[in-house]
C-alpha cells in the first residue's frame, strides 16, 4: 500500500489517520495493520504488545462460554455444566430465531446452574423492538447478567428506549463502529457496556480509543474477538491485559480448530476461562510460513 512505504512502524497515529481517510470505514482492514505495527514494535524493542500499552495490570484475562446450539435443551444444559466444571463463569447464549425455545434454555441453564453462572443472552442484532422487550420480559426473574445488541445495529435510539423498559443491562455491540457510533449510544443511554471486537473496530490502536470513550461514560468494557485465527485472539487479550479498569469475561475464541480449518502461527492459540499473554516480544506468535502458502489462494 503507497500510505504505507518507507513509513516507520513507530508512526501508527499518522498511518492509521491517514488509512482511515483513505478508505472510511474499513476497519477490517485496518485491524490487520494496526495489529501489525503493535506487533513490530514490540519486536523492534524485544517487550510485548502489552508493555506498548502501559504494561500488564491482570495476569490473565477472563473469558466467557459462547454456548454452542445442541439439538436438545438438555444437551446445551448439559454442555454448559461441563464448561462450568473447568472454569468457565460466564456464558453467552445466541437467541432471536425461537422466541419460545430461547425462554425455555435460559430457564433451564438457570435451574442447572444456579448462581455459580453468569447468563448473558446476545440476538447479534436479529430482533424487532417488540420481540426483544417480550424475551426481555420473560427472563427478567431469571437474573441475567446482561443483554447483548438485541435490535437492529441502526436503531440506537430504540435502544435506549429498550434500555428504559427492562431491568437487564444491555450491551451495545453491532451498532459500536468507532467513537462517533459509540457517542451515539452515550447520548441515548442505549447500554451499560459496550462490546468490542478487536477486526470489527480496527485494531488494538482503535478499541483502546473506544474503550477510553466508553469507560469515560460509564460503560463497562467487554473485550472480544470473532472466531479468527491466534492472531486475533492474543491482539485482544494484550490489550486487555494492559487496560487499568475492570473488564467483563469477554468471548475469545474457545479452541480455533472447532471454528477454522487452519491456523496461521507456528503455536496456534489455546483459550479456556483465563487467557494468557507470554513475555515473548510484540503479540507473541509467529506466522507459518509453510500453512500460509497452503493455504493461499491461487
Amino acid at each position: 500500500m503507497p500510505h504505507l512505504i518507507g513509513a516507520s512502524a513507530f508512526e501508527s497515529a499518522k498511518i492509521m489517520a491517514t488509512l482511515n481517510e483513505t478508505l472510511w470505514h474499513s476497519y477490517y482492514s485496518q485491524a490487520a495493520i494496526a495489529d501489525a505495527l503493535l506487533d513490530i514494535q514490540g519486536k523492534l524493542l524485544g517487550v510485548p504488545a502489552y508493555q506498548l500499552l502501559g504494561g500488564k495490570c491482570r495476569d490473565s484475562v477472563p473469558a466467557c462460554a459462547v454456548l454452542p446450539m445442541k439439538p436438545t435443551i438438555e444437551q446445551t444444559v448439559d454442555n454448559a455444566e461441563r464448561l462450568l466444571d473447568v472454569g468457565f463463569r460466564t456464558f453467552s447464549i445466541k437467541v432471536g430465531t425461537d422466541p419460545r425455545a430461547d425462554v425455555a434454555l435460559v430457564r433451564a441453564l438457570r435451574e442447572r446452574l444456579q448462581d455459580k453462572a453468569l447468563l448473558r443472552i446476545d440476538a447479534n442484532a436479529s430482533m424487532s423492538f417488540d420481540d426483544a422487550l417480550t424475551l426481555l420480559k420473560k427472563i427478567e426473574p431469571c437474573d441475567l447478567e446482561s443483554a447483548e445488541q438485541l435490535t437492529a445495529s441502526w436503531d440506537v435510539e430504540g435502544m435506549g428506549e429498550l434500555a428504559r423498559r427492562t431491568s437487564i443491562p444491555l450491551v451495545a455491540d453491532e451498532c459500536v463502529s468507532d467513537d462517533h457510533s459509540i457517542l451515539a449510544v452515550i447520548r441515548h443511554r442505549a447500554a451499560a457496556a459496550v462490546q468490542t471486537k478487536i477486526a470489527k473496530n480496527g485494531g488494538v490502536w482503535a478499541c483502546r480509543k473506544l474503550w477510553t470513550i466508553g469507560s469515560g461514560a460509564g460503560l463497562k468494557i467487554c473485550p472480544g474477538n470473532h472466531p479468527s485465527t491466534s492472531i486475533a485472539t492474543i491482539a485482544v487479550a494484550h490489550l486487555a491485559t494492559a487496560w487499568p479498569g475492570p473488564i467483563l469475561d469477554g468471548p475469545f475464541t474457545v479452541g480455533i480448530a472447532d471454528v477454522l480449518a487452519e491456523d496461521v502461527v507456528q503455536e496456534p492459540i489455546r483459550t479456556g476461562h483465563l487467557v494468557r499473554v507470554g513475555e515473548a516480544p510484540g503479540l507473541g506468535v509467529e506466522l507459518d510460513d509453510d500453512r500460509i502458502r497452503h493455504l493461499r489462494a491461487h
